[in-house]
């Protein structure tokens, strides 16, 4: 509201404010002043409402790597067991393991590492625009900041979840006999 328009509503005089704010102590009469908020003040009330939420912070954060974790696995494990055939080819021509791995699991190496600098950024942008929504009910201010630091440490994150993935599907490859290709034979 206007603040000639609520002095005149109130009936106050030209002098009256409703509040002030200030980065240092100002000289108004004990009388007037109804109380001072400080921003440490602000800081802790916003502080219980972050303590409340992080319950739900921490099941997204959860529940998204265990979905991740899944997605990766079931995409690399579809690729090997598609491979099957190829891979077992391979082995009778008498291919080592570290020359069938390179083919069929490291060339997706620099896909994942790309599409996780890519879609990091993009992701943690949709995120911050739908975070509000699961937050409405609630009257809170967060830093949704993230260092540069966070950012390395999330492509690391996935870096490390493909190379564990890549491991036990290593090991998957090396059960794959060379009698898959008479298996298959028409």
């Amino acid at each position: 509201m206007d603040i000639d328009e609520m002095r005149e509503l109130f009936g106050e005089e030209d002098d009256y404010f409703n509040m002030l704010v200030s980065d240092k102590d100002l000289k108004v009469e004990s009388g007037r002043v109804y109380s001072v908020t400080k921003r440490t003040d602000i800081e802790n009330a916003a502080g219980i409402f972050v303590d409340q939420m992080m319950s739900l912070i921490v099941i997204l954060i959860v529940v998204s790597i265990l979905i991740f974790i899944a997605v990766m696995y079931l995409m690399l494990n579809v690729m090997i067991d598609r491979a099957a055939f190829g891979i077992s080819l391979v082995k009778i021509f008498g291919y080592r393991m570290r020359e069938i791995r390179k083919v069929y699991l490291d060339g997706n190496f620099y896909a994942v590492t790309l599409g996780a600098c890519i879609g990091i950024p993009i992701v943690k942008k949709i995120a911050d625009s739908i975070y509000p929504y699961f937050i409405a009910n609630t009257a809170m201010g967060m830093d949704l900041g993230f260092e540069w630091i966070l950012y390395v440490g999330i492509l690391g994150g996935v870096v490390l979840v493909y190379f564990v993935i890549s491991g036990i599907l290593t090991g998957k490859i090396k059960r794959i006999v060379p009698a898959e290709v008479l298996k298959n034979r028409e």
